[in-house]
């Protein structure tokens, strides 16, 4: 009987060759929807926990008024520094609208954690179907080691066909995987971006309007010189 791998060379070879290529190319895709599962799942935890980073600068701003209420509150520069109290608690406000719009934001992120599920599935098949084509691989090597030695051709036929029959099934579902990977990244994008988007516009206008509020301070330190100069001299 021909050897199987003499008989079917031709097809098992250049099947393999392409695989080992693409499997690269799989195992570099998967990492990359590693990284970004892993990003989405941060990006989601800062959204839902907002405030827990806006809660010191929150604190620092609520003390800084009191303690430079304390400090000015009788002095000939009271309404000056009234003025910056007055600046301070608007940008407080801004801060907690900014919270709540990063909370609407977050409201839209269920389907997030969804996104990968199916890739994730097909990996896992993919796995399987590679360990029961690895099986049969190294039994038809033993086989056909065997029978050169002792006569055993039905044995070894039957499983030439279920080695073929294992290749075909790895390569298509490691194919299917490979586009729903795919697919899944791009999914994450079109997610995601829109989130972003608003995210980065409402930070821009936060900033802008905490500037707006600082914009009269531009010379306070020498506002508040020549007020205590005009009142002690």
């Amino acid at each position: 009987m021909p050897n199987f791998w003499t008989k079917a060379g031709q097809f098992i070879s250049e099947a393999i060759s392409k695989n080992k290529t693409k499997n690269e190319d799989y195992k570099y895709l998967y990492s990359q929807m590693k990284k970004k599962e892993s990003g989405i799942r941060t990006l989601k935890s800062i959204l839902k926990d907002f405030t827990n980073f806006s809660e010191p600068f929150y604190k620092y701003m609520k003390t800084l008024n009191d303690a430079i209420y304390d400090v000015y509150k009788d002095s000939p520069v009271k309404v000056q520094i009234e003025h910056i109290i007055n600046r301070h608690e608007l940008m407080l406000k801004d801060i907690d609208n900014l919270s709540k719009i990063i909370l609407k934001l977050y409201s839209k992120t269920s389907a997030w954690d969804t996104i990968f599920d199916k890739a994730r599935e097909s990996k896992k098949e993919r796995d399987e179907k590679r360990k029961n084509f690895d099986h049969y691989e190294q039994k038809l090597l033993k086989l056909e080691d065997k029978n050169n030695k002792k006569n055993n051709s039905e044995q070894l036929a039957r499983n030439q066909e279920k080695y073929s029959k294992a290749l075909k099934e790895y390569l298509d579902t490691s194919e299917k995987s490979f586009e729903l990977i795919k697919s899944s990244i791009k999914l994450s994008w079109e997610l995601t971006n829109p989130i972003i988007g608003e995210l980065i516009i409402s930070e821009k206008t936060l900033f802008e309007k905490i500037s707006q509020h600082l914009f009269d301070f531009a010379n306070i330190t020498n506002d508040l010189k020549e007020i205590m100069d005009k009142t002690f001299n």
